[in-house]
């Protein structure tokens, strides 16, 4: 097994760092986040607790430049995201709040806390793969725990949809974890896949709903439609064994 050093994933974070302050590929933001979630999930597994917190901060400072650009994406694609009535006004009103959020996140990207960061993730040693090890059975626990949740039957809709989400977020974690220590966890990236359309398609119907208390756009059609494709991909999700069984 290689070592357990956070030198991969650092570089990656690094190589990304100028695409991301360029601005012109999504990618560029995407890809610095999720160097900071495996790396995150790496210092968990070591006990390295100041440094999580840091790359804990990292993710969440860049997360509404990426989540703009996912849904301009989502809007771009799924027909039940558009209506006739609204639509122009929907693109415009998205323009405007992704340009806010890019320099928010050039001011993240710059700043010396990051760059203290990357320093510290440098000059760290090696981690202990047996310890790492003992803490992957934490991963597994949240994962269980989230399930349960999301599967509950007696959760109203918009409780359900926050637990998917904190369910989706516990797989992501266990997924990285497994990958860190050389483990199989390609059936956690397919339904971790599968949460993230779900995902997506309630963060685009709370943007609607941004929209209409800012704009007096009538977005309600399109909101009704997302949350019904919302509720169908949950209940087969929820109900394939397999998914489940890739859990349990």
């Amino acid at each position: 097994m290689s070592p357990l050093t956070p030198a991969p994933w650092l570089e990656h974070l690094e190589k990304h760092v100028p695409i991301a302050l360029e601005g012109v590929d999504p990618e560029g933001i995407h890809q610095v986040r999720v160097a900071g979630r495996r790396l995150r999930v790496l210092m968990e597994l070591g006990g390295h607790r100041a440094l999580v917190g840091d790359l804990r901060w990292l993710v969440r400072a860049l997360g509404r430049a990426r989540d703009l650009d996912v849904l301009a994406e989502v809007l771009a694609v799924q027909p039940y995201a558009r209506t006739a009535e609204g639509a122009e006004a929907v693109t415009d009103w998205l323009t405007g709040l992704a340009e806010d959020a890019r320099l928010e996140a050039h001011d993240v990207l710059t700043s010396p806390r990051l760059e203290g960061l990357i320093q510290a993730l440098r000059t760290l040693a090696p981690l202990d793969e047996r310890e790492a090890r003992r803490s992957l059975a934490a991963f597994s626990e949240r994962v269980r725990k989230a399930l349960d949740t999301a599967v509950d039957t007696r959760l109203d809709a918009p409780v359900r949809v926050d637990a998917i989400h904190a369910l989706r977020r516990a797989l992501r974690r266990l997924r990285y974890a497994n990958d860190w220590l050389e483990e199989d966890a390609r059936p956690l990236k397919s339904l971790q896949g599968a949460l993230g359309a779900m995902c997506d398609l309630t963060a685009l119907s709370r943007l609607l709903g941004d929209l209409s208390l800012a704009e007096g756009v009538d977005v309600s059609a399109a909101q009704r439609r997302l949350e019904r494709a919302h509720r169908q991909m949950a209940a087969r999700l929820l109900r394939t064994p397999a998914a489940l069984s890739a859990l349990r």
